[in-house]
């Protein structure tokens, strides 16, 4: 179930409706021709090195006009504040 739902984002095509599940730390899609919820798993990030895991707390998502998905987090650090990071779908 949902925990602590924050931002949202449609795709171009009115299809899939994607949900920052904040306290779950995941990403959660709704395919809204079918109603099935499913989850973002094994993230690939651009451009960056950081491990997604637990220690991500996702606050808001945008999908640019391209379709490029992209995410805010909190990451529980001191050396790595809030930060904007591009997710590769696939």
């Amino acid at each position: 179930s949902f925990n602590f739902p924050q931002g949202l984002a449609l795709d171009s095509n009115n299809n899939l409706l994607y949900i920052v599940d904040s306290n779950n730390q995941r990403i959660r899609v709704i395919n809204l021709n079918n109603g099935i919820i499913s989850s973002l798993n094994n993230l690939t990030l651009f451009n960056t090195s950081i491990d997604v895991s637990s220690s991500f707390q996702f606050q808001q998502i945008v999908l640019d006009s391209l379709g490029n998905l992209f995410v805010s987090t909190s990451i529980f650090s001191p050396t790595n504040p809030n930060q904007i990071f591009q997710i590769i779908l696939n």
